[in-house]
């Protein structure tokens, strides 16, 4: 997005899973590192709300997620910020329609995150994540 690796600009990018993500979060808090946090709304928005309220209001954590529920995950993100052209060229392949695609997307990945990762084809970032890199 602005031509580095994020590591490049001294910024740590973490995956943190389930029991251990409000740990790090406390840690993060005492430490008085900005965070922004990225994930998934699951078409769950009121359940990411309440996930998180205890952040909410904190100058230095962010939590970020697209509001629409009906696209949940980064697949249907990465189709609704680009289109089904945008993303058929990256992957190198055709599909029939909007579904397959998504369901191609989602059952492969990795295969599809390294297409992203290695294409030359523009392509825009969904807006929630973008924000995370402003």
């Amino acid at each position: 997005m602005h031509g580095k690796m994020p590591l490049e600009g001294g910024v740590d990018v973490i995956s943190v899973n389930s029991l251990a993500f409000k740990r790090f979060l406390e840690i993060a808090v005492l430490l008085d590192r900005t965070v922004a946090v990225v994930t998934d709304n699951d078409g769950k928005i009121a359940a990411l709300q309440s996930k998180y309220a205890d952040y909410a209001g904190r100058p230095k954590v962010a939590i970020l997620f697209d509001p629409d529920e009906s696209f949940p995950t980064l697949e249907p993100q990465l189709l609704k910020a680009n289109g089904r052209p945008t993303i058929e060229k990256i992957l190198g392949r055709a599909f029939t329609s909007d579904a397959e695609l998504l369901d191609y997307m989602t059952s492969n990945k990795a295969d599809t995150a390294l297409k992203f990762f290695a294409t030359t084809e523009d392509w825009k970032v969904p807006e929630y994540i973008a924000r995370a890199v402003e």
